[in-house]
């Protein structure tokens, strides 16, 4: 099954389809902001989005690494964890291998907690 597939079938079964767009959003707005030059974006009027209310503590959780809420279905956390795990796999030409050891230790977390 595609990642296409994935998605649209958490999509279809969660009901978040707003969830699931607002993830997306800020997903490919992370990309496109790592992959088009400043100076383009500069000229370009990108509204940046609300802050984040404020964490109690500083380290960010498991969540807001894989990008994605604890309500969240399990289907749109695994969709979401897999386009964000192909992205930043170290074989891929956008490949991070420290920000791909981080997401997927915090997936295992999430999936699997202690």
């Amino acid at each position: 099954m595609t990642l296409k597939d994935e998605m649209l079938r958490a999509y279809k079964d969660s009901g978040a389809q707003k969830r699931i767009d607002q993830v997306v959003a800020g997903f490919v707005e992370q990309v496109i902001s790592k992959m088009v030059p400043p100076e383009f974006l500069q000229q370009v009027d990108m509204t940046p989005p609300p802050p984040a209310p404020p964490k109690p503590s500083s380290a960010p959780t498991a969540y807001a690494i894989v990008g994605v809420l604890p309500s969240d279905p399990p289907e749109l956390i695994d969709a979401v964890y897999r386009a964000k795990a192909k992205y930043l796999h170290p074989d891929s030409p956008s490949g991070n291998a420290d920000a791909f050891m981080t997401l997927k230790t915090a997936y295992d977390s999430i999936r699997r907690p202690s």
